[in-house]
């Protein structure tokens, strides 16, 4: 899996080898909203994605799986580890916002607003911006500008709104301390 409107062929699909070799069974796509992968459908959400991925893993008819992202945004992997008890035996999140440090209370009322503006935002220039801020290397760079235009504008600032809330509404609910779930974390 992978974030920000990009198809996840450059990023996760060059791990796919060493983990086969180890003998893991390995399935690569490109999720709802990101990549190729069109329509989006009616309502795009970060519940919707997750639910996505609990049908694959029904699919597969396997008792556990092993979930790996990049760029996720630290939503729908752990959305989905929470919607299938027991069936998630590890996750693997790579360049992802991290969910335990709450963003200050402007963080917060821009992510709120983003999409609102990004509606409204030149999209050559918001695109080069996302661009810039997905990747530090400007070969990646490039590549994120060229892959976020499989999406429409106004696809693209769906996936984004989508998220966003997602996160908003996370963020408040650990605030408020009515959310919690265990979940062994390694950081590097």
């Amino acid at each position: 899996m992978h974030s920000r409107c990009i198809d996840g062929s450059p990023h996760v699909r060059p791990a796919s080898p060493p983990l086969v070799a180890a003998g893991y069974r390995v399935l690569t796509g490109d999720v709802r909203g990101h990549g190729a992968s069109k329509p989006i459908g009616e309502e795009f959400s970060v519940v919707s994605v997750a639910e996505d991925l609990r049908a694959l893993i029904d699919h597969l008819d396997h008792e556990t799986v092993k979930l790996m992202g990049a760029l996720v945004r630290g939503a729908c992997l752990p959305r989905t580890y929470i919607s299938v008890p027991g069936a998630v035996d590890a996750l693997v999140v790579i360049g992802a916002t991290d969910i335990t440090t709450l963003p200050s209370r402007l963080e917060r009322v821009g992510l709120k607003l983003s999409p609102y503006v990004f509606k409204v935002w030149p999209d050559g220039h918001l695109r080069k911006l996302v661009a810039e801020n997905t990747a530090v290397t400007s070969e990646v760079q490039q590549y994120a500008g060229e892959a976020s235009h499989q999406l429409s504008k106004k696809e693209f600032v769906t996936v984004w709104k989508a998220i966003a809330l997602f996160e908003a509404m996370l963020y408040s609910l650990v605030v408020s301390s009515l959310f919690s779930f265990t979940l062994p974390v390694m950081k590097q």
